[in-house]
């Protein structure tokens, strides 16, 4: 009746043969529906299907074939989770199948495993060293036994992690990798997530270089405009919101923030829907709409936390929130509580940014921490100077004038705020230029 279009139809029959108890049949038309499923896109529907499939599996005699098989449905769940940045669920997925692997010497499956690990080291555990070392075996075993998919994540993750320490260089090699993988494939979403990830790592949130991150941006644009897929939707409209916000471009940064915020609902991805809740609290927090930026904090907040991973971020999402209390006149905060944010944290990138926040907090909270304020402004100056990251640096600039105002030398403050112009002017962030000169004038 339906052999036309029986690919709708999957999920239905997977569920008929597993009430059945024909878990053959039942493993087969899972895996269907899963892969089935990606298609749509649906991720979250494609981890449904596949724990079916190895649940069906698990249920047949153990013979040397139904083994491999396992193996095969454990590592595509675990890269169907990939996906979407579930990487405690995906480190879940092949747990059981690790030394079993080894042991028949699989060499195949062994990529998809070393990407588990690795992304499951340096995200959920934040063992960033050990993470890299997972995903370039990962890295080494895909080249070796032709595994395209496993060689992109594992290039992927690791520009993502060099990342996190603060190496930019290292950063664009491996992402730049990704974009030549995804372009060999003509696989859009690859190329979409390749041009976004380096647009707002590498050239937005922290290096500045805006003008490179616009020639990534347009293209990621004109890829969602031609496609209409939702996944790369909500990835462009979050990384082109980080684009206009960083120019200072802020009402149209929020209309692609909304934007984004609107497609999670229905893509779920993790990092990509948080990341535009989380940003767009920074576009409320710099309009001075601080109650609307502690929401936005507290809903990228609630997406990651459940999942396990990235700590240091959520630990300063949640320091952000502080600090968007203490802006309201909230002055019911435990003062000693703010180093532990410091101390906790595992990402270089943000040695800068962290004491930035308490200063900002120590001197909104009480005239008494001016002084203490001034050391931790110093502190997120010198960092920032270190790793590079030149747009924070301006922030950083920014605060220690309006500290300096309240100490009275406006003459230091000007000279401050100057300094933070000259950056902004270099990197084309034109929003936040015109917005200091004009705090200048008024000095």
């Amino acid at each position: 009746m339906y052999r036309e279009n029986i690919d709708e139809y999957y999920g239905i029959l997977a569920e008929h043969f597993i009430l059945s108890n024909n878990y053959e049949k039942g493993a087969e038309y899972s895996k269907k529906a899963g892969k089935n499923a990606v298609l749509r896109p649906s991720y979250s529907d494609a981890i449904y299907y596949a724990k079916k499939c190895v649940s069906c599996l698990e249920l047949l005699p153990k013979t040397d074939t139904i083994q491999k098989r396992i193996i095969d449905e454990r590592t595509a769940l675990s890269n169907y989770c990939m996906g979407i940045n579930y990487h405690n669920e995906g480190m879940k997925a092949v747990a059981p199948i690790v030394n079993l692997t080894k042991e028949i010497n699989y060499k195949k499956r062994l990529p998809r495993i070393y990407v588990a690990s690795g992304t499951y080291n340096f995200i959920v555990k934040e063992d960033i060293v050990k993470g890299i070392e997972d995903l370039t075996k990962a890295k080494k075993y895909s080249e070796e036994v032709g595994d395209f998919l496993s060689l992109w994540f594992s290039c992927y993750f690791l520009g993502s992690a060099h990342w996190l320490l603060g190496e930019y260089v290292k950063s664009n090699k491996y992402l730049e990798m990704t974009l030549e993988l995804s372009r060999a494939g003509n696989n859009e979403t690859g190329i979409c997530f390749s041009l976004c990830s380096n647009a707002v790592y590498n050239f937005i949130a922290f290096t500045g270089k805006l003008e490179l991150a616009y020639n990534l941006v347009k293209e990621s644009i004109d890829i969602a405009n031609k496609v209409g897929d939702i996944y790369i939707q909500q990835i462009v409209f979050s990384c082109y919101g980080s684009y206009c916000l960083a120019k200072g471009s802020f009402e149209e940064a929020e209309t692609y923030f909304l934007k984004a915020v609107t497609l999670y609902a229905k893509t779920k991805h993790v990092v990509w829907g948080a990341w535009a809740f989380y940003w767009l609290g920074e576009l409320y927090f710099s309009i001075r709409s601080f109650e609307k930026s502690q929401y936005y904090y507290n809903k990228a907040n609630l997406i990651i936390e459940p999942h396990k991973g990235f700590p240091s971020w959520v630990n300063l999402a949640k320091l952000k929130l502080i600090r968007a209390k203490v802006m309201q006149k909230d002055k019911d905060i435990y003062v000693e509580s703010l180093f532990e944010y410091e101390s906790k944290n595992k990402w270089r990138i943000y040695e800068g940014i962290i004491p930035n926040h308490i200063g900002c907090i120590l001197m909104n909270t009480d005239i008494k921490f001016i002084s203490e304020a001034e050391i931790w402004i110093n502190k997120a100056i010198e960092a920032n100077k270190q790793i590079g990251n030149q747009l924070l640096l301006a922030d950083d600039y920014v605060l220690y004038a309006e500290l300096l105002q309240r100490k009275g030398t406006n003459l230091d403050a000007k000279e401050m705020l100057n300094k933070a112009v000259d950056i902004y002017q270099e990197c084309g962030a034109d929003g936040w230029v015109e917005r200091y000169e004009t705090k200048l004038a008024e000095l």
